[in-house]
């Protein structure tokens, strides 16, 4: 598959998990995290927004003609994240810009293979500091508690 056209179906297979678990849970302090598709241009770009108590911010995904797909992420509109996404395995890895990654290194940033979990050194992305754990990470995961409920009301 070209490159181009991987990252493009990543880009909406991430869409697609944000329309399914809307609900997901940031570890360190526990809140819950609400998930929107706001923009999606079908193989090029998404926009997710995201909602909290205490803040808000959006997840930008574009498809790079690298093969990787580039996420921006802002909390109340101040840029925080930005990494490229690629599967290079079972699961997916996270690397900010102008990384190198020699063969054995571990990725700062880590998705599940489905998607139900993300986890970030903060400091690689040093912005993230005041939302990591004690260890200086951050790890969301879908808060199955919530999406249990929500599908006991929808019927599924």
């Amino acid at each position: 598959m070209d490159p181009a056209q991987a990252s493009g179906w990543l880009v909406d297979d991430l869409v697609s998990t944000a329309e399914t678990f809307r609900e997901w849970l940031l570890e360190a302090g526990g809140y819950t995290i609400d998930l929107a598709v706001l923009e999606h241009e079908t193989g090029r770009r998404a926009v997710i927004g995201w909602r909290t108590a205490p803040a808000d911010g959006t997840l930008v995904l574009t498809a790079d003609p690298s093969g990787w797909v580039k996420v921006v992420g802002t909390i109340s509109g101040r840029e925080v994240f930005s990494a490229y996404l690629d599967r290079p395995w079972e699961h997916y890895e996270f690397w900010p810009e102008g990384a190198r990654p020699q063969r054995d290194e571990e990725a700062p940033g880590q998705m599940g293979k489905k998607q139900a979990w993300v986890g970030l050194r903060a400091e690689t992305w040093p912005s993230l500091l005041p939302i990591a754990d004690s260890f200086g990470g951050v790890y969301l995961a879908i808060d199955d508690k919530r999406l249990s409920a929500r599908m006991d009301i929808e019927g599924r």
